[in-house]
């Protein structure tokens, strides 16, 4: 409230403190003029009207949504990644459990007690036991598939971990990723016998992108010895550089170049090796992190 020459004119509460910060010399001035249509005395020739309300300027709204955009633009992609690479870890966990309990469950019904083993039992020239190994196996994937056949995707693009490179070789150790069931959950699902190890892949989130070694695709072993859920041929990557492998010899080469899982390799494997690290949940490169955590 403020009085003008004995003239009492009330403000708006939110405008008590910035009509009062402006009008107080003036208040108090007995060289103001009142002018009968304002609540504020005239200076400068210009009156302020009784509908004068607090506000902010164009310019100043225009900043704060630069602003506000600028923020937006640096913390809405890392809160897209971060939700992605927990809905991928999510689903990684799920899929263990899965093919858990299909080892579990295709042991059983084949009364056997290492299935690695037991499929990969191999005289140079077949695998004794393919046949039988293949239906128990499949018998338990088409309970949890959303069709009976399995589908190919041989003319799909798989990136490599870091994105440098694709996988072209559909056939040997990597044709569980090219040859899998859609299941219900709509991850999907492929296994393969090859060189003495039983293996499967999975593809955390199916159809759906980014289609990357050591993101949403990984391919494990089975170990012979226990029937455990291990990296790609049960070892450990090496992640050495392009340059060791390629002046390795032609053995060697086989060996080295189905292993790694880092940022700079180009080769078409990188990424085969990155089950072993998220079993782990240790980041390849970061030993501070979480797997999950460290995926861009």
């Amino acid at each position: 409230m403020f009085s003008l020459k004995n003239k009492s004119v009330s403000t708006p509460p939110y405008c008590d403190k910035f009509l009062e910060d402006i009008c107080h010399s003036e208040l108090v001035s007995e060289s103001n003029q009142y002018h009968p249509t304002s609540i504020l005395p005239v200076r400068g020739g210009r009156t302020i009207p009784k509908n004068y309300r607090c506000g902010f300027t164009l310019a100043e709204v225009l900043i704060t949504l630069v602003i506000i955009g600028v923020i937006a633009a640096i913390t809405v992609p890392t809160l897209i990644t971060k939700y992605r690479n927990q809905m991928f870890e999510s689903q990684f966990k799920k899929s263990i459990s899965i093919i858990s309990q299909i080892i579990l469950k295709t042991r059983m019904d084949l009364n056997v007690n290492k299935l690695g083993q037991y499929c990969s039992l191999y005289n140079g020239t077949y695998y004794y036991n393919q046949t039988e190994c293949s239906n128990g196996i499949y018998k338990q994937i088409i309970t949890l598939s959303k069709q009976k056949n399995n589908i190919s995707r041989r003319n799909e693009t798989i990136k490599t971990y870091n994105n440098k490179s694709s996988l072209i070789n559909p056939d040997a150790a990597y044709a569980s990723i090219f040859y899998v069931n859609p299941l219900v959950d709509g991850s999907f699902l492929g296994f393969n016998v090859n060189n003495g190890v039983l293996f499967f892949s999975v593809d955390l989130n199916g159809y759906k992108k980014p289609n990357r070694l050591g993101y949403d695709i990984f391919i494990f072993s089975v170990n012979n010895d226990n029937d455990a859920i291990a990296g790609f041929f049960n070892q450990k990557p090496t992640n050495i550089s392009d340059e060791i492998a390629n002046n390795a010899s032609t053995y060697e080469y086989g060996l080295l170049s189905g292993l790694p899982c880092n940022l700079e390799s180009t080769r078409e494997s990188n990424g085969i090796g990155c089950a072993y690290f998220a079993l782990k949940n240790t980041c390849p490169y970061d030993e501070t992190k979480r797997y999950f955590e460290c995926l861009h």
